[in-house]
């Protein structure tokens, strides 16, 4: 993931070390991945040989080098977890019943 140092996120991340990412299902979130684990915070110049490849998943081709360029000016880092525990869960509809898979 890449963020900008002075986030919240980042700050509790520096300050704990873990975290936590939720997917889910659309349109209600019946079905849901919850990753947790340790982070490490890059925060030196080996960042930029991330970001074209977390750029170029979200922006179009013709798009992305102007991004790069806009995102090197702020003070960013790319937090990537440790995947130390996974959890997979569902809902079969029903207010308040959840199945653990």
């Amino acid at each position: 993931m890449s963020t900008v140092f002075e986030t919240v996120k980042s700050r509790n991340i520096v300050r704990d070390g873990r975290a936590s990412v939720c997917v889910y299902s659309e349109p209600e979130a019946f079905e849901y991945a919850s990753l947790s684990g340790t982070v490490t915070v890059i925060d030196d110049d080996s960042l930029w040989t991330e970001t074209p490849a977390i750029v170029n998943r979200y922006e179009l081709p013709e798009d992305a080098d102007k991004r790069i360029c806009r995102l090197e000016h702020q003070n960013r880092v790319i937090l990537s977890l440790e995947v130390d525990r996974v959890h997979f869960g569902r809902s079969d509809g029903r207010r308040g019943i959840r199945v653990s898979v």
